[in-house]
């Protein structure tokens, strides 16, 4: 984390890295520079919090964890409920149901925090039988089952309670919301590290939690953006964050329906054209959910032996291939030389860097291929692997979906305890942010 210092050096460095003036609610005094998020916050000796949620042009933002290689999943933390409890979640823009495990599971896995205590929240309330269920009737009460295309399944029953986005940390006011309470979970969601899921795909059930945050008074703008690290980085609802960008946004038109849905024509390598028109494709969805980036077999192996024959032509990349993966022993200076890949969407050419197609596995010197055949699906699915490295906006309202090439914050520790770095209330954070 970046130090503490007074707000004129910080506020210059800031603005000219966004190539922007500061917002207005850096006005003056001290401030703290959280990997590129500036709050207000303590000076050193001084008593005020810091507070990330920006109350002057109302965006909400929430760390992300996790990566490729080692969890396989990119997730966020809930806070959920009165007293406030955390509970860690699956970014999954694939899906719609936001759920975890309960207390009272019967088959649930260990995860990273406690099983939500559904008796300690004097906000929880079940979701009753009836019109108003978008479900089934288990034990009197809303059930759900959900199944992945993995051959994972979650069942539990419904409730709604408060939750905000990210730790107490982040300090974003919390939204009422339809919450899954896990009473059985099955193959990856009883093995994961992360409790649950959160589906923030554009339609579902009930509303999600972003389209809750979206008609609060707490959010103007029908925006998000997921901003992947190669460990960790950042989800902003309400807007995106410009100082994290390395250069403008490409923007592409994108159907909303179940899936965020795409239309991608082609792929190059350098001058090699892999599939020829969208039939190559398929249908194809952007999903931050499924780790790699999936592609229709004969589309898959003609972007593999792209690649590999842009390295052979002239040894051009600093590495030796082995299978699907290759030894970069410069690592990631090594990897600068490999091909940029050329990803037409629509028309527009969006590029898809090394950084994202391959990943380091472990701490050694070996990249892998983080694109893989999609077997009989005759669909593209992109992944975790295509964002990483980018800022992938999400305009609801406009229907478009923006790609800029970002220094994306990396988290590789998260902080200790349910409540983060500290334990507060909603009615606390409600006033810092009544206050501005």
């Amino acid at each position: 984390r970046s130090p503490m210092r007074c707000a004129a050096a910080l506020l210059a460095a800031v603005a000219a890295r966004a190539n922007t003036t500061a917002p207005e609610w850096l006005a003056a005094g001290c401030y703290t520079a959280e990997d590129g998020v500036v709050a207000p916050g303590a000076c050193p000796g001084g008593s005020g919090r810091k507070l990330l949620y920006d109350t002057a042009h109302k965006v909400e933002a929430a760390r992300l964890y996790g990566n490729v290689h080692e969890y396989a999943y990119y997730y966020v933390d809930l806070v959920v409920g009165n007293p406030p409890q955390r509970t860690s979640v699956i970014l999954d823009t694939g899906s719609s149901v936001v759920a975890f495990p309960c207390k009272q599971c019967r088959h649930c896995g260990n995860h990273i925090d406690p099983n939500f205590d559904f008796g300690k929240s004097g906000t929880a309330a079940w979701v009753p039988c009836g019109s108003g269920c978008h479900g089934s009737c288990l034990d009197n009460k809303c059930g759900y089952h959900q199944s992945y295309t993995e051959g994972s399944s979650i069942r539990g029953h419904w409730f709604t309670d408060d939750v905000s986005i990210g730790d107490m940390i982040q300090r974003n006011p919390p939204v009422k919301a339809h919450l899954g309470c896990h009473d059985d979970e099955n193959r990856l969601f009883y093995t994961q590290r992360a409790n649950g899921i959160i589906g923030i795909s554009p339609r579902g059930g009930y509303n999600t939690i972003v389209k809750e945050i979206v008609q609060s008074p707490h959010v103007d703008k029908n925006v998000m953006a997921i901003c992947l690290a190669e460990w960790g980085g950042r989800w902003v609802v309400g807007g995106f964050n410009t100082s994290y960008h390395k250069s403008e946004p490409i923007w592409v038109p994108v159907t909303l329906g179940g899936y965020y849905e795409v239309s991608v024509e082609k792929m190059m390598v350098g001058s090699t054209v892999v599939g020829a028109s969208r039939q190559s494709f398929g249908r194809t969805i952007v999903d931050s959910g499924t780790t790699y980036t999936y592609l229709p077999t004969t589309t898959y192996r003609a972007l593999k032996q792209g690649v590999e024959d842009y390295c052979r032509s002239g040894n051009k990349c600093k590495g030796t291939h082995s299978g699907s993966c290759w030894k970069i022993p410069t690592k990631y200076d090594g990897l600068a030389s490999f091909p940029t890949i050329s990803v037409t969407i629509s028309g527009t050419a969006i590029p898809w860097r090394p950084e994202g197609y391959l990943y380091h596995k472990g701490d050694g010197d070996q990249f892998c291929y983080g694109f893989d055949d999609n077997g009989p699906m005759h669909e593209t699915v992109l992944g975790a692997t295509w964002m990483v490295e980018n800022d992938v906006i999400f305009d609801l309202g406009a229907q478009k979906m923006g790609v800029a090439p970002a220094n994306c914050p990396q988290y590789r520790e998260r902080p200790r305890g349910p409540g983060g770095e500290a334990r507060v209330t909603w009615q606390e954070i409600q006033a810092e942010i009544a206050a501005g």
